[in-house]
């Protein structure tokens, strides 16, 4: 894996920990920032290819990618067709973002330790 998918899968992680981010963010109507619960977790899992990866063996570590699954499984079970306001506020979500920002700081300290 390169840092170029390292930096945006903590990216990833940061959107989906952040729900004032959210708000901001998938709530808006044009630019400078738009962004969608559907973009941020294919950005996340399919544009880094995080989720191929997953599923060929280990990835960063077992707690790590054990913990990137679970996420994984959760944003699966989101409707991502129901109007933003209602993904954001559900909690679903907020479950969703306690765990992105445990996987965010996990990750984060790996890399660091790694550089």
């Amino acid at each position: 894996m390169n840092s170029s998918q390292q930096v945006a899968i903590l990216a990833g992680l940061r959107e989906l920990s952040d729900v004032e981010f959210q708000r901001r963010v998938w709530l808006s109507t044009g630019a400078p920032e738009v962004s969608s619960f559907s973009e941020t977790v294919c950005q996340l899992f399919d544009d880094t290819g995080l989720e191929d990866l997953l599923d060929r063996g280990p990835v960063f570590s077992p707690e790590l990618d054990e913990g990137l699954r679970e996420l994984s499984a959760e944003l699966s079970r989101i409707d991502s067709s129901a109007p933003p306001e209602e993904i954001i506020e559900s909690s679903a979500m907020q479950s969703i973002r306690r765990k992105a920002q445990v996987l965010h700081d996990r990750l984060a300290d790996l890399l660091c330790r790694t550089d």
